[in-house]
């Protein structure tokens, strides 16, 4: 994986990215740590999102407000 398409994916900020991409040694550790991560949560398309370590794909907005609210009241 490039590290352009490591920053989009981790949508992080243009400095953090460049910093963390700015050393072989350093882009080798994040790029293992975002695949471990990836792998483990089963993320095999975008957008996905965990909500309390639930899996949830591409959905409405109202569906993905009413997941999120019912967590917080329970």
């Amino acid at each position: 994986m490039s590290c352009a398409r490591l920053r989009v994916w981790l949508a992080w900020t243009t400095k953090r990215s460049k910093l963390a991409c700015k050393t072989p040694t350093r882009h080798k550790t994040l790029v293992a740590w975002f695949e471990e991560n990836k792998n483990r949560d089963d993320i095999t398309s975008t957008p996905s999102f965990l909500i309390n370590g639930t899996k949830q794909s591409n959905m409405a907005y109202g569906d993905m407000k009413a997941l999120i609210e019912a967590e917080l009241e329970s």
